[in-house]
């Protein structure tokens, strides 16, 4: 550790404060809980979904108390990790032969120190770089934790460290169970004012279902333009310039450009000037596991429309509002995804994607239904923005309370 140890700390490797794989007496041919890798989660401390598995010899054996650490990439790498707590007394359970069980040593470590303490680089970042194996099938050997150098703070502090940082996981499940229900919530909101409006009480029967009496049924492509991105040349792909957006660009949280993506020169760029993306365009992955896809364009990024992507316009404002097309789009997504051919790696073409029929409701009522649905929207930005600060929080604190750089009174 580049820091001086902290007065009343000890030095010590990380095997020598945590039992790494500790045994646990499970009978063969014994029920008991068992946890697979799917049910080990990427954050929180909550393992989802075990179920009952006769026990062979092989597998991870744990008990209330200890930590599950994932082994394997890129379960490795994405963090799953998770803490044993849904155990009646003195049951053990098993788990899968990629997991490593933490078990604190009594006396030495806290339990829930142990899982805060799995969850941080101080562990993961060696942990990550000495995995060893074929590429795609490496795994963590055990003797790395012989190697890893913790600072362990007196008994009484982890327990108080551990407290700060559960209350903060707390808070932070606490909001993505708000961000969850928001989104369920819209979705209900969407299906119901995209079909029944606002207000109604005269209805008539169409091929969509019942629809307000003013509203009308038509192809998408009538009043939108659904553009396909232009295929650019790897060739011509280098790190700086005008950054491209592809279908892995479009991500649950939206369209997200990150800074390692491949970019186009200047004047490639201005060739292309049609598939220039502008603040507010609507886009959407055609194809792949993601086709369906969707999030809107914004900021003040130049960036380029790539193939595989679509793009939706407006073409006459007078009969679709921009704001609302955005809804209908959402409406679509998984209609679309539905709709696409191909197998392993389905695509769907914007000619298709033109086909769908929609419901059009006056320019007035697709502005108010946009208001009432974009009031929806700021309310999970807003549970969105405190989540990620609270993920930072955790993050500055990990590093602080796990090093001794900030102390907590005990």
């Amino acid at each position: 550790m580049s820091h001086e140890v902290p007065e009343g700390w000890e030095m010590s490797t990380f095997s020598a404060s945590v039992d790494i794989n500790p045994k646990r007496v499970i009978r063969k041919g014994d029920v008991v809980p068992f946890v697979d890798m799917a049910s080990v989660p990427h954050e929180g401390a909550t393992i989802r979904g075990f179920k009952e598995r006769l026990v062979n010899s092989s597998g991870a054996k744990f008990q209330n108390g200890d930590t599950l650490f994932a082994r394997i990439t890129p379960c490795t790498e994405n963090g799953k990790t998770g803490f044993v707590d849904f155990l009646d007394a003195g049951q053990f359970g098993c788990g899968s032969t990629e997991l490593i069980v933490f078990g604190p040593k009594p006396g030495k470590t806290d339990p829930i120190y142990v899982y805060h303490l799995a969850r941080s680089d101080i562990i993961r970042k060696p942990a990550i770089r000495n995995m060893i194996g074929t590429t795609g099938r490496q795994r963590v050997p055990n003797w790395v934790f012989d190697t890893i150098s913790i600072a362990i703070p007196p008994l009484s502090e982890q327990k108080k460290i551990a407290e700060v940082l559960s209350s903060v996981d707390k808070a932070i499940a606490a909001t993505k169970a708000l961000i969850d229900q928001t989104k369920q919530v819209k979705k209900g909101l969407l299906q119901t004012l995209l079909t029944k409006g606002i207000g109604h009480t005269k209805f008539k029967q169409t091929e969509l279902g019942e629809i307000p009496e003013s509203w009308e049924i038509v192809e998408l492509h009538k009043h939108c333009q659904v553009q396909g991105g232009y295929a650019f040349k790897s060739s011509a792909f280098q790190q700086d310039g005008i950054p491209l957006v592809r279908i892995s660009n479009i991500t649950d949280e939206g369209v997200v450009i990150g800074s390692s993506g491949p970019c186009l020169s200047e004047g490639e760029a201005i060739d292309r000037s049609a598939f220039l993306l502008q603040n507010g365009d609507i886009l959407m992955a055609l194809s792949g596991a993601t086709t369906g896809k969707w999030g809107v364009f914004e900021g003040e990024t130049v960036a380029l429309l790539n193939q595989r992507v679509g793009r939706f316009k407006t073409k006459n404002t007078e009969k679709l509002s921009p704001s609302f097309l955005i809804y209908i789009v959402a409406s679509l997504s998984d209609e679309i995804r539905a709709a696409a051919y191909g197998g392993a790696q389905p695509n769907i073409s914007p000619k298709n994607i033109g086909k769908n029929k929609i419901c059009l409701p006056p320019l007035s009522e697709q502005r108010a239904i946009s208001d009432l649905l974009s009031a929806s929207d700021n309310a999970t930005k807003h549970s969105s923005l405190e989540f990620e600060s609270l993920q930072e929080l955790k993050s500055g604190l990990m590093s602080d309370l796990l090093t001794g750089r900030k102390r907590v009174k005990v």
